[in-house]
């Protein structure tokens, strides 16, 4: 579960997914490149644009929700 979409507009507490680590070289597709990498043997690729890609998100997602979680532990009795 990491389509940013959903991510930024539900506030999951935690997500988990394998596809960033075997679609670039099982598929030749890629976050970080949006959809297809283009000539590049795919057994070949790089995880460290798709760390990056999701990391990036991670502090999106984190500061999109930081607030609104913040309240919500808030509101909660002891």
């Amino acid at each position: 579960m990491t389509a940013e979409q959903m991510l930024l507009h539900v506030p999951f507490e935690s997500v988990d997914a394998s596809s960033w680590d075997y679609a670039p070289a099982a598929f030749g597709t890629s976050k970080s490149f949006r959809g297809k990498i283009p000539g590049v043997n795919h057994a070949d690729i790089s995880l460290r644009t798709e760390v990056e890609y999701y990391l990036a998100l991670e502090r999106r997602v984190t500061q999109r929700w930081q607030s609104t979680l913040a309240s919500l532990t808030q509101s909660v009795p002891a």
